[in-house]
């Protein structure tokens, strides 16, 4: 990428720059409502030394990390873009990406038939 100045690093796949935006495109095999869903990006990094794992939820960041979803104008139904940034201070290595998709949690009421004080009397006597 060349805003990263990286094009001439000698490394095969993606170089990115630490501290800098990057986005990237996601195209499902069919249409994706994100109404439905929480979307997750997770970053995980192995070094010699440690590994390092770091999850952020869509639209917000956790420890200097951020990720929110932007609107290409060519974008379809099968595809998602996101914008991430990275903290300045990242481990450098090799980082595999993955996206964790959970249902979006909708407020559940419970209804419970009443009972009859004659069933409940009953059923306490035997």
């Amino acid at each position: 990428m060349a805003e990263h100045s990286t094009i001439y690093y000698d490394i095969e796949g993606l170089v990115l720059r630490r501290g800098q935006v990057f986005s990237f495109t996601i195209t499902f095999n069919r249409s994706f409502n994100s109404d439905k869903y929480n979307l997750s990006i997770i970053f995980k990094c192995q070094t010699w030394l440690n590994s390092s794992y770091v999850k952020i939820p869509l639209n917000s960041s956790f420890n200097g990390w951020s990720a929110k979803r932007i609107f290409p104008k060519d974008e379809n139904n099968n595809r998602i873009s996101f914008e991430i940034n990275s903290p300045s201070d990242a481990i450098i290595g090799k980082y595999f990406v993955s996206i964790r998709k959970s249902f979006l949690h909708r407020n559940l009421s419970l209804l419970f038939a009443s009972f009859s004080s004659k069933f409940a009397r009953s059923r306490m006597v035997h």
